[in-house]
């Protein structure tokens, strides 16, 4: 069995965008899709949707396109140290590491995944 993807439209829906915003970041390789339907449609899987959270992520922190593709391709490599604006690269390097988790968990409520047990309030973990 595979792993579930969804349309390109469910996608905008979910993460607030466009669809034609989603096809931009395709066209300039900031998000390509999981895969391509016969019909020619784009699908995208967890991994992607990941991607695209950390990118709208990016840009709420006043980054252009160029600025997030170096800071993923640098999620990749591990060089946020070896740009010239490393600084500002970096607090947005860290601040989207920290809010990963948050958005992920609130993705996964939208998706209809179960919440994970947590300790009631109050409670000493």
């Amino acid at each position: 069995m595979g792993t579930r993807d969804w349309s390109i439209q469910e996608i905008a829906r979910l993460a607030g965008t466009t669809s034609r915003t989603l096809r931009h970041y395709d066209d300039i390789g900031l998000l390509p899709p999981s895969r391509i339907a016969a019909n020619g449609y784009r699908h995208y899987d967890e991994q992607a949707l990941v991607r695209l959270q950390r990118i709208l992520l990016l840009r709420e922190l006043g980054l252009g396109l160029p600025q997030i593709a170096q800071v993923l391709a640098a999620d990749m490599t591990g060089t946020v140290g070896l740009w010239t604006d490393a600084p500002l690269l970096a607090v947005a390097y860290a601040m989207g590491s920290l809010v990963l988790g948050l958005g992920a968990a609130v993705l996964g409520l939208r998706l209809g995944r179960p919440r994970e047990e947590r300790p009631p309030a109050g409670a000493s973990s």
